[in-house]
C-alpha cells in the first residue's frame, strides 16, 4: 500500500467516524481527496495545518424551519439546512436545501 493510499485510508476512517451514515458525503470527499493528497504531501505546511481536515469540517451549520400551507389547507412544517463550509478564498457558496433526501446528522 502506497503512502498516499495509507494516508487517504486514515483520513477517510476519521471522516466516516465524525460523519456516520453520510455516504454521499464520504464518496464526494474521497474522490476529491484522492487527487488532492499528492499535492498536499508536496507542501509540508498543508499537512502541518491540516488543510484537508479543515476543508471537510463546516464553519457553521444553520438549521431552520419553514411553515407553509398545502393545497388542502393543512399546515406543514419542514426543516431546512444551510451548511457554510469554508470562506478562506471568498464568500460562502451554496444555498438552502429542502429536498426530502437532505438530512443533517446531529451529534
Amino acid at each position: 500500500m502506497s503512502y498516499v493510499n495509507k494516508e487517504l485510508g486514515e483520513f477517510m476512517a476519521g471522516l466516516r467516524k465524525r460523519n456516520p451514515a453520510e455516504f454521499e458525503f464520504h464518496q464526494a470527499v474521497e474522490e476529491v481527496a484522492m487527487h488532492v493528497l499528492p499535492y498536499i504531501q508536496d507542501k509540508p505546511d498543508y499537512s502541518k495545518y491540516r488543510i484537508l481536515e479543515r476543508l471537510t469540517e463546516p464553519d457553521r451549520v444553520i438549521v431552520f424551519r419553514v411553515c407553509w400551507e398545502d393545497d388542502l389547507g393543512n399546515i406543514r412544517v419542514n426543516r431546512g439546512y444551510r451548511v457554510q463550509n469554508n470562506n478562506a478564498i471568498g464568500p460562502y457558496k451554496g444555498g438552502l436545501r429542502f429536498h426530502p433526501r437532505v438530512n443533517l446528522i446531529m451529534k
